[in-house]
């Protein structure tokens, strides 16, 4: 089986900030759906994690995924979402 790894960091706004392999749309507050560019031949894992300080009272949750991509949330503590920053890694 062949490894397959896309990564990257979104921004609060919905942008790329830095990888390749993948586009984002912010579909509202705190939501971003990942699309990958190839599609991996099955669901990959999908780590995200908030990036800077905002890591203790927000996180990222992937609330699914499958082969073309996943929806990343970032959650505050009492379940609201939230613009920030994510990083990012799916594998296979």
């Amino acid at each position: 089986m062949a490894l397959g790894i896309v990564s990257g960091v979104i921004g609060a706004n919905g942008t790329v900030i830095a990888g390749s392999g993948f586009t984002v749309n912010r579909a509202s507050a705190g939501i971003y759906d990942v699309t990958f560019d190839t599609r991996f031949g099955s669901t990959p894992a999908v780590v995200a994690t908030i990036r800077g300080d905002a890591w203790a009272d927000v996180n990222a949750v992937v609330r699914s995924s499958n082969d073309g991509g996943a929806q990343i949330v970032a959650v505050d503590l009492h379940g609201g979402s939230q613009d920030r920053d994510i990083s990012f890694i799916a594998a296979i």
